[in-house]
Formats: structure tokens, sequence, C-alpha cells
């Protein structure tokens, strides 16, 4: 939950390119979170990549249904650390993506909730204890819930997950109904076979999803 609201989208990606490019440095399979995020940090790098898309537009499976709850703290440091960063570049780089709101961890062990709180005061995110009656005062609808113990993390937020697909999908070249029929190697690295037609890259990112093992043939 984030302050009981709930992550609308609004998928607003401008229309993508259709002709495919000969060759590229970075051939990208698929044009969800994954491939447009990896297209957009190369491009901040100056690498040049293509995204291949099979459907008709980006992000019409998992990544266009996202809830985009902006939570940082995670059940590790680890991960958490990850998500405070994704926080941070979303803040900042991708701001339109983002709405401050603040958001609420419930649990059903107090124990659990000190963990998550040292874990915050570790990584220097603000996070204030709160115990169930204060919770129930504010979201009576809450109360069935077994919940013993929450924290409020003011800096987390909502992302919009059609605007960040969209300002992520900025600039970039997204080639749409382009499934991956076929991979073989070639003089420059590998050739890429679409009903488009023929693509060489140097290096090829498999970020097809649920699909990833089927591009490749590795079931």
């Amino acid at each position: 939950m984030v302050n009981g609201r709930h992550a609308t989208s609004h998928l607003v990606i401008e229309p993508p390119t259709t002709d495919l490019p000969a060759t590229t440095d970075v051939a990208i399979i698929g044009g969800g979170f994954a491939g447009m995020a990896t297209a957009w940090a190369l491009a901040r790098r100056g690498v040049g990549a293509v995204v291949l898309e099979r459907e008709a537009a980006p992000g019409q499976f998992a990544s266009g249904r996202s809830a985009g709850l902006g939570r940082q703290l995670a059940e590790d440091d680890a991960t958490s650390s990850l998500t405070i960063r994704g926080a941070q570049v979303l803040r900042g780089a991708l701001a339109a993506a983002w709405q401050p709101c603040g958001g609420i961890l419930s649990f059903d062990q107090p124990a659990e909730a000190e963990l998550y709180a040292a874990r915050a005061a570790r990584l220097g995110i603000a996070a204030e204890r709160i115990d169930r009656a204060a919770l129930l005062a504010r979201w009576p609808e809450l109360a069935a819930l077994p919940i013993a113990a929450a924290l409020s993390v003011p800096s987390d937020g909502l992302i919009d997950v059609g605007i960040l697909l969209a300002e992520l999908a900025r600039g970039r070249t997204v080639v749409c109904e382009a499934e991956v029929e076929r991979i073989e190697p070639s003089a420059r690295g590998v050739r890429i076979g679409t009903p488009r037609g023929w693509m060489s890259a140097r290096i090829v990112v498999d970020a097809a999803g649920a699909w990833a093992g089927a591009v490749v043939h590795d079931p």
C-alpha cells in the first residue's frame, strides 16, 4: 500500500520506429521495463542500441500492468540498496513518472517490523514506527488483517508505469512487430532474423521476460 492509494497507468509511448536498421552495437530483445531501461542506460553512456519488440507497442504484458509501487525497503540490504537507488533515479532523471506520496509497510510480527526499521536506519531511509491502533485509526478498513506493527516511509511514492515506459523509450530506436525468429553467428557478432528483415549486432541482450528462454531456444 502507498498511503491507501493505488497506482494508475497512462500509456503514452510515442509511435515506435517500424524500419529495422541494418546494424547496431546492441540488439535488445523485448520492449518491457528490462529492455527499455537497458536501452535508456546504454544511451546515457553513448552506446547505440535497437529494441526489438514482437507486439505493436512496448509494454503490452507484465510491464504495462505493474502496480507501480515505489517501495524502497525490501527483504534484505542488497535488494533495498537497489530499490533505493532506483527511487533516486526516478525522482531525478525520470521524475515525470514519480509521484511522491509516502508508503506504509505492515507486519504481522513485531520482530519483523524491527528488522525493517533497523535496515532503514542502516541505509539512511527515514521510517516511523506505527502501532496497530494508530494504523487502524487512519485506515479502519484494515481491521480484519493480522497487523501487529507498521512502518511509515515518507520518501516512498507511486510510479506511473505508462509514463515510465514512455520516458525510457523517448529518443530510443524501438522496432515493433519485430519478433526475433532466428539468431545466428556472423562476422560482426550475430545476425538476427525478424519479420521486418535481418539486422547485425555486436551484442544481444535477451530481455524478453517470460519468453526469454524460448527466444534463445533454452526451455
